[in-house]
């Protein structure tokens, strides 16, 4: 009987006044391009304000949520995943539901006969909004996904290997990586009287760990992408910690090349491979490998845009992904195999003498710029000044001290104290009002305001950056130039700004949506042609901006 009531009342509520505010529906993460006989998941996200709830798909109260699939033949709905529901009070009786947000998974399957074109499927969804108030609310979304041959597709991802293995050889010369790159220089400038078969041997390790790395990394991404989650090249610089760790390693290394402080098994020694004793050099150059590896991920070389998208936001396999990732590494790893194939060409270096100490400290400079970048980046994910500043202090009397008295000329009694003492300090300064993940700069970007600004007949330029991306940095000189500004006004473009130094799903979603994994990423829309940006490309010339500029449709 008071089940009978409900149902009533739920069905009077569906002629009352309307819900301050609606349910959002929207579709993502679905491949833009696929084989016939493949695979594939399309991710349903449902909105929910505050203060609102749905039901399930399998309710005894209210009406059911329903997702329903009109797709061409050939393309088979196999299953909707939803998540688990939690339990709210509605008219003092228990019910199942959603009262947030969250994601719904379709699982597809197509049949080897499905035609080779553009195929387009409509997703409906259907819910019973409730507050004080219910209210019936259905949305559409239609897709497109292209189906192309196994031929086809088997060339993109060949030429995506080959992009990947050009642009990690290019991640060579990149300032990104110019800080490890000195690292090897130490290393091989002070390995001038070793062996050939010793700089063979150390040069093929640090390869490894190069290529490992990446090979670990691509691992990580495509299980990632293969459970439905979003994630983009250079995700772990948009971890404020893992930014923090990356800067006191370069700190203690600037240090260490600077003469601050000087330790028989410093970071720098086992960074660069510099010490030859039996128990650490294997090690030390495979760790230099691994370094390089976490230095160069967030840049985007040119070349590997497409080749990085294509594997994680594309119709590639896992093990394509992770073929393609690895590849980078390969690329990056070239000039230290050919090294290893010809060691003579390190004894045309004079011998290690007072030389090898001022190119030491010379080498110091661009490690002291990346602590500053470093630093600067902490301060864009919401650290002050202040305790960043501090930080440095401490971990450099950290320096002092082990260096100084934490040594074996020193009595067992002042190293103990050295090391408690720095043990102490470390932790201080490695926790010093530490904030997660809380933006100081705002994104001026959002799809709506692309939107708005072009129903107003204005053209907008989006540059998809991150404080962490060296590229990024190079290209702002371009985008804000004196010209670039002027041919922005004299074409009436705005530039709306998509910040990635935190993680940011909807910035993610729409990188994807442009087949990229990581930024940079430039889009110039134009107010006549508001579908199809010009995608720029991830190196930015001046002439490549007025040229863009140019073409905007009038």
């Amino acid at each position: 009987m008071k089940k009978s009531l409900i149902y009533l009342i739920l069905y009077i509520c569906t002629f009352s006044v309307g819900l301050a505010q609606k349910i959002g529906f929207s579709v993502s993460d679905f491949p833009e391009q696929i084989n016939a006989g493949q695979n594939f998941t399309i991710t349903a996200r449902f909105e929910i304000p505050q203060g609102l709830h749905i039901y399930p798909q399998k309710t005894e109260i209210g009406m059911p949520t329903k997702i329903e699939v009109l797709a061409p033949k050939g393309i088979i709905l196999k299953s909707i995943e939803f998540p688990p529901t939690s339990k709210f009070t509605f008219m003092g009786m228990t019910a199942d539901g959603y009262s947030e947000s969250f994601n719904a998974k379709l699982i597809f399957s197509t049949t080897q006969s499905l035609q080779q074109e553009k195929q387009k499927i409509q997703i409906k969804a259907s819910w019973l909004a409730c507050s004080n108030t219910c209210i019936p609310e259905e949305k559409t979304q239609s897709i497109t996904i292209d189906v192309i041959s196994n031929r086809a597709s088997k060339n993109i991802f060949f030429v995506s290997i080959l992009g990947a293995i050009l642009g990690g050889l290019i991640l060579n010369v990149m300032p990104c990586v110019f800080p490890v790159i000195s690292l090897k220089i130490m290393s091989f400038a002070s390995a001038t009287n070793s062996s050939k078969s010793l700089i063979t041997a150390k040069s093929l390790i640090f390869s490894l760990g190069i290529i490992l790395s990446f090979a670990i990394l691509g691992i990580i991404l495509a299980s990632i992408k293969y459970f439905g989650g979003n994630v983009g090249w250079g995700f772990q610089l948009q971890s404020p910690m893992f930014t923090k760790i990356m800067t006191i390693i370069f700190w203690f290394i600037t240090l260490n090349f600077a003469g601050v402080w000087e330790f028989g098994n410093s970071i720098s020694a086992v960074a660069s491979g510099i010490r030859t004793d039996t128990s650490n050099k294997w090690i030390a150059s495979f760790m230099s490998g691994v370094l390089a590896v976490l230095v160069a991920s967030p840049c985007v070389a040119p070349f590997m845009a497409s080749a990085v998208g294509y594997a994680l936001t594309g119709n590639a396999s896992a093990g394509e992904s992770i073929a393609i990732i690895t590849s980078v590494g390969i690329g990056m790893a070239i000039p230290y195999i050919l090294l290893a194939q010809f060691p003579s060409l390190l004894k045309k270096l004079p011998r290690p003498g007072r030389w090898l100490d001022v190119l030491k400290k010379i080498l110091s400079i661009p490690m002291l710029i990346t602590v500053i970048w470093l630093a600067w980046v902490m301060n864009n994910q919401g650290n002050s000044i202040l305790n960043i500043f501090i930080m440095l202090i401490t971990f450099f009397a950290v320096a002092v001290i082990w260096g100084k008295y934490a040594n074996p000329m020193q009595s067992k009694k002042t190293r103990i104290i050295a090391v408690v003492v720095c043990i102490l300090l470390a932790i201080f300064g490695s926790f010093i009002n530490i904030k997660f993940g809380e933006d100081k700069v705002e994104s001026s970007w959002n799809q709506q305001e692309v939107e708005n600004l072009l129903s107003q007949g204005k053209n907008v330029f989006v540059d998809f950056t991150a404080s962490w991306c060296f590229t990024c940095q190079y290209n702002k000189q371009i985008i804000f130039s004196e010209k670039t500004k002027k041919l922005f006004k004299e074409k009436n473009v705005e530039i709306l700004v998509a910040d990635w130094t935190n993680k940011d799903d909807s910035i993610t979603k729409e990188l994807r949506k442009y087949g990229r994994a990581g930024v940079p990423l430039y889009l110039l829309f134009s107010a006549k042609d508001k579908t199809n940006p010009q995608i720029l490309p991830t190196i930015l010339t001046q002439s490549i901006m007025s040229e863009a500029i140019d073409k905007i449709k009038q």
